[in-house]
């Protein structure tokens, strides 16, 4: 269902295998999540079934933190939040850009159709980083591998 009815229809929809949770699902959530332990098959029967549809199937939890320029950055989808500043959206970024030389990180984020409104949500929201640049190489491989893994879901 993708009109409003949805979310005066279903309050919530739990779905299970065996007496364990595979899925919870609350349609006025963007997200949702599942439970692959509980059916092997399940994650390749998700990624199928959404491959035309603009939609992805991230883990779930923290996959990098760091600290840089005295500031705390967590990735776990489907966020990078930046600690005291908020979360953005991994959605919104366009596009990555890895250089290993210089141990870099770079990010472009999606502008909005209405730049009025993008620039006084760049005022108020999050910061968004545009360039993350790591001390240890170490920990940049670790944080470009999560980056690189997650570009091929969201179209990075």
């Amino acid at each position: 269902m993708t009109s409003f009815h949805r979310f005066v229809s279903l309050t919530r929809l739990d779905a299970s295998r065996d007496g364990q949770r595979l899925l919870t699902y609350v349609p006025d959530h963007p997200t949702f999540k599942i439970d692959a332990s509980v059916s092997p098959d399940l994650d390749i029967a998700i990624r199928s079934s959404i491959e035309s549809e603009s939609a992805a199937l991230l883990p779930a939890g923290t996959l990098a933190d760091w600290y840089a320029d005295g500031q705390h950055y967590e990735l776990s989808p489907p966020n990078l939040c930046l600690e005291g500043e908020g979360c953005n959206k991994l959605t919104n970024i366009t596009s990555v850009d890895l250089d290993d030389e210089r141990r870099e990180i770079r990010l472009e984020w999606e502008i909005g159709s209405d730049l009025t409104i993008a620039k006084i949500i760049n005022k108020i929201g999050p910061t968004k980083p545009r360039q993350l640049q790591f001390d240890s190489a170490e920990r940049y491989e670790a944080v470009a591998r999560v980056f690189e893994a997650l570009s091929t879901e969201l179209d990075w």
